[in-house]
């Protein structure tokens, strides 16, 4: 869109927001919307009856419509989102990614044909897998540089036709009610000020299910979290309980997993993480493992 900077209120920080009723108006509706020089304080929810052209509805990805995520201005940094899966999943961080697609996978089960929205995807890591086995994906994120990265992922898995990458809000989600078979989430909740608003509009467009992780309040984590930059939200078991019950959403079940912390095996070769890692596991598979665990897996159903 060439013409932005002639929309009252419109910033080059919003300039490939989405809006939509459906995934065939989303990708068109926000240039129809700019060009005709509409904007709104976004206090309402857009009636998903109208055709594009007529919301009164803006997404602003500065603020998530009063709901907040730590660290969203670094993550739409450029140079953050180029060396982002460098720096978290080489060396020992390999460990990190292959579990994290695989709690993905055990959840979803098939997912060919589904029809599935991953909340803040980031580059893509997720998102492209899903496309290559055949699921019709959508990856939603607010950093216009990590979605670059997505696409290009995508690009070059030889599935960039398949995977539908939008710029938008968690909080208020360009979908309507029931839109998608399955929603989920990866390392998003930890940076969420809101929790419960997220989930409620995760599960507000999910038909069958909805898949989070969160990091854990009893883990070797708590040590060191007031260290982290952006910090994190850490979680009880009773704090993802009442998100859940106050979501309308059923717990299918929940996994542990990585007694020993995300951040011990990034500082590792991976040649060097791997015995740390059967040990890990070996430590998890006991009571204590769940107790001791950095982060749980959480799939429910709506």
């Amino acid at each position: 869109m060439d013409d932005y900077e002639t929309v009252p209120f419109v910033s080059r920080e919003v300039a490939d927001v989405v809006v939509g009723p459906t995934p065939s108006t989303t990708c068109h509706a926000y240039t129809q919307h700019a060009q005709a020089g509409v904007v709104s304080d976004g206090n309402e929810r857009p009636s998903w009856g109208e055709p594009a052209t007529t919301f009164q509805y803006l997404l602003f990805p500065g603020g998530y419509n009063g709901r907040f995520v730590k660290g969203q201005e670094w993550y739409q940094a450029t140079e953050v989102a180029e060396e982002y899966e460098d720096k978290r999943f080489s060396g020992g961080g390999r460990l990190i990614d292959r579990r994290e697609k695989q709690a993905v996978l055990d959840a979803l089960g098939p997912v060919e044909d589904r029809r599935i929205l991953e909340i803040a995807c980031g580059t893509g890591r997720f998102t492209v897998m899903l496309a290559e086995r055949g699921a019709d994906i959508t990856g939603l994120d607010i950093s216009a540089p990590m979605l670059a990265q997505g696409r290009e992922k995508a690009r070059r898995a030889g599935v960039g036709d398949a995977v539908e990458f939008l710029r938008g809000d968690a909080a208020r989600l360009p979908f309507p009610d029931d839109h998608f078979d399955a929603v989920f989430a990866m390392r998003f909740f930890h940076l969420a000020d809101t929790p419960g608003a997220f989930l409620s509009e995760m599960c507000r467009v999910s038909r069958e299910q909805v898949f989070f992780d969160t990091f854990n309040g009893t883990s070797t984590r708590s040590l060191y979290n007031w260290l982290l930059p952006m910090g994190s939200r850490l979680y009880a078991d009773e704090d993802v309980d009442e998100l859940l019950a106050d979501a309308e959403l059923t717990l299918t079940d929940a996994s542990h997993d990585f007694v020993l912390p995300y951040g011990f095996y990034r500082s590792l070769p991976g040649s060097v993480a791997r015995p740390f890692r059967r040990a890990d596991l070996a430590v998890g598979g006991r009571t204590i493992g769940d107790t001791l665990a950095s982060v749980t897996y959480w799939n429910a159903h709506v």
